[in-house]
């Protein structure tokens, strides 16, 4: 989910890849909207969150009949979060580099 666009399309789509479909399954949107409505912004600096809330749903359509394998796995960009004090952001290629 965190491995691009935090857009509907672009999740569902990575979703849908994630357990090895050609084309959209019908738990996909419903999980897809839950999660967008829970998270305004992509919880990138969270994934163990994100995993947690993934887990507590409740199973969406045809999900529910049998367990949902992911096939296909695809690591996010890393990425600096939102921080509450006021640092320079840290790029996100040649990271080590700006820092040193």
């Amino acid at each position: 989910m965190l491995g691009g666009e935090w857009t509907e399309r672009a999740v569902a789509r990575r979703v849908t890849q994630a357990v090895g479909g050609r084309g959209p399954r019908a738990w996909v949107l419903p999980l897809v909207r839950s999660v967008r409505g829970n998270y305004a912004e992509a919880p990138v600096d969270r994934p163990l969150e994100l995993a947690g809330f993934l887990a507590a749903q409740p199973p969406y359509g045809d999900a529910g009949a049998k367990r949902v394998r992911v096939t296909r796995h695809r690591p996010a960009a890393a990425g600096m979060a939102r921080s509450r004090w006021p640092v320079p952001a840290a790029a996100r290629r040649g990271c080590p580099r700006q820092l040193a």
